[in-house]
């Protein structure tokens, strides 16, 4: 798969960076990712330069990008941009949905049952 057109500064050195060997990306490069603030909390879910870091980030540990080095994959300072957007995107999704109350892992099949059989819609079959 042939790497994506950027949409924005932080995905447009991160797919230049990508097309040479693996080495540091720059440094501060997602500083300006949104995380809220005068760009208002959520707007890391529609933010397409996160969007498209995120995906050619995580793409790296599926198909890979055609040529690209495999050795990017793992490459501490792609690593670092990945949880600075990852951080970004799930503060956003917090913003939206509230803080999430905590869980007894004994009782996940329970309630995963209770709401299968709540639904009323048709069957996905």
């Amino acid at each position: 798969m042939k790497l994506p057109a950027p949409r924005g500064p932080v995905s447009d050195a991160l797919v230049a960076a990508l097309t040479g060997g693996p080495g540091e990306l720059p440094t501060g490069l997602g500083d300006d990712l949104p995380v809220g603030g005068c760009a208002g909390p959520t707007a890391a879910l529609t933010d397409e330069d996160l969007q498209l870091t995120l995906f050619t980030a995580y793409e790296l540990h599926y198909r890979g990008w055609d040529g690209v080095d495999d050795r990017w994959e793992w490459e501490p300072s792609l690593l670092r941009l990945r949880a600075r957007a990852e951080t970004a995107f799930e503060a956003a999704l917090r913003a939206v949905t509230g803080p999430v109350d905590p869980v007894d892992p004994a009782t996940v099949p329970h309630v995963l049952v209770e709401l299968t059989g709540a639904d009323a819609g048709p069957s996905l079959a």
